[in-house]
């Protein structure tokens, strides 16, 4: 159970870390939304939170 946690966390890492370098190269949320399957809004929410996180 433990590693399937890890497993999880370290997707979601990967994908914020996607929309954040995505939204750098000039992709929109609308754009990264086609590609990942999430929703775009949960997308911004979800990778603005983890900027937020990852710079305090």
């Amino acid at each position: 159970m433990v590693s399937l946690s890890n497993a999880r966390a370290r997707i979601n890492q990967a994908l914020y870390e996607f929309a954040l370098v995505g939204l750098r190269a000039g992709l929109s949320y609308a754009q990264m939304s086609a590609f990942t399957g999430i929703p775009e809004d949960d997308l911004a929410k979800q990778a603005e939170d983890y900027h937020r996180r990852m710079t305090i």
